[in-house]
């Protein structure tokens, strides 16, 4: 992490580890800073400490005095260990800041590696892991390469960093939306991107419905001033078509959010449950106000689904319409389930392209040193323009090893922890004309 704010010029790793830690203590109500290595060591808040951490030997490997925590290697990194806290402290939201350099073995260390039990544990309990990504200069060394024990010399180029934010998915938003508009949006800041993985895709509560009308159906008063407020909708269906179109949509203005999960909702195993009601006075025999008629499946058709957008398509057709009796007054109460989430892979294209493996890094670290001796020949010949030349060469992006594997990883435990989601989608009054 030194080669981040080793570098000279404007800096969105600096920028980031300022004004993250000013967003966290505003908005929080207890505030704790911990440096971690092969260990995690608490550090005091102090205005010193926010300095530190924008010099380098804030990230050395040496610890600080008194801290129960051994010298390590160069690079060395225990993110399961930090992840395993996050896990301990459900009711915590923390912001972890690394370069998400992981071996394979971590990654595809199977069912008991250490970091893939310490992501399903904070799945398991219902937490949010938001996944953020900054491409930042970066002049320094690359630690834990996959096919050399060595570190390598990398100057001037560009790496991402990331921020993973860890919580119940009401705090990580939160968190979410203020780095987005106090540091992500700051001039400064490179590309950047995020993932959500979450083991509730949808939001239980919170939706906005909304109706539009089809050909044929129009809007009706059925039901007396005092009871319409349990059903904002009431139409009049004609019996040659119409119906109408729901839609449920999220009003918060989290649409970078939304767009960002990483699995969504199986459309073709959710299932749709419509029950009606029809209301009568009493006549040929019946009871006196509201019945439950029998369940009638191809009244509701589920249509588009987004973590922010659901829609149903209501009697669109008219056999749907078939049975129904004039003049009389129908209540429909639709709840709908998703009992299985697939992968978005569009949220996670971002992650594939930052990504390498092993067998891809020879020719990353060639191209690597190639990049490093025409620099340093420019700068030995010592010509007026070898600053210039120097600075025109070839930027490269030093991409993240098994990041790809790691967002697979997610991907597969947050599927795993998923539980059937059911959500009321809405009431509405008809009537058959």
């Amino acid at each position: 992490m030194r080669g981040f704010v080793g570098n000279t010029g404007p800096s969105p790793y600096r920028e980031v580890a300022h004004a993250m830690i000013g967003s966290l203590r505003r908005s929080a109500s207890e505030f704790e800073v911990f440096r971690f290595a092969a260990g995690i060591e608490r550090r005091n808040y102090s205005d010193r400490l926010a300095a530190d951490i924008l010099d380098v030997s804030f990230y050395s490997s040496k610890p600080a005095p008194g801290a129960n925590t051994k010298q390590v290697p160069p690079g060395e990194t225990h993110l399961h260990d930090v992840l395993k806290q996050a896990a301990a402290q459900p009711g915590v939201t923390t912001a972890v800041v690394t370069d998400l350099f992981l071996s394979a073995a971590e990654v595809h260390g199977g069912e008991n590696s250490p970091l893939r039990q310490a992501l399903a544990d904070i799945l398991h309990k219902g937490l949010s892991i938001a996944l953020i990504g900054i491409q930042a200069p970066f002049s320094g060394r690359v630690y834990d390469l996959a096919t050399t024990r060595e570190s390598i010399k990398f100057t001037n180029g560009q790496r991402p960093f990331y921020i993973l934010l860890i919580g119940s998915d009401a705090q990580v938003r939160t968190l979410y939306a203020t780095l987005q508009t106090e540091v992500l949006g700051t001039p400064v800041m490179g590309p950047h991107h995020s993932t959500v993985f979450s083991p509730r895709a949808l939001p239980a509560s919170g939706w906005v419905p909304r109706l539009e009308l089809n050909t044929g159906t129009r809007e009706a008063a059925l039901l007396a001033k005092s009871a319409a407020s349990e059903a904002p909708f009431q139409i009049a269906v004609g019996r040659r078509g119409g119906g109408a179109s729901i839609a449920l949509e999220r009003q918060d203005g989290d649409s970078a959010w939304f767009a960002g999960q990483a699995v969504v909702p199986d459309v073709g195993r959710a299932t749709l449950k419509s029950i009606i009601h029809f209301y009568t006075t009493g006549r040929h025999g019946c009871e006196n106000g509201w019945i439950e008629d029998d369940e009638r499946p191809g009244l509701v058709e589920l249509g588009q689904v987004q973590p922010d957008r659901l829609s149903f398509n209501v009697l669109r057709e008219p056999a749907a319409t078939f049975g129904f009796r004039p003049n009389v007054t129908y209540v429909l109460d639709t709840t709908v389930t998703f009992t299985s989430l697939h992968a978005a892979p569009e949220a996670r294209q971002w992650i594939k392209d930052w990504s390498y493996n092993g067998t891809q890094e020879a020719a990353l670290l060639k191209r690597v040193a190639q990049r490093e001796e025409q620099r340093e020949k420019q700068q030995q010949a010592q010509r007026p323009s070898a600053k210039a030349e120097a600075s025109g060469s070839e930027t490269i992006l030093f991409p993240t090893l098994n990041l790809e594997s790691l967002g697979d990883l997610m991907v597969q435990i947050t599927k795993e922890q998923h539980s059937s989601e059911r959500i009321h989608a809405f009431r509405l009054v008809y009537n058959m004309e």
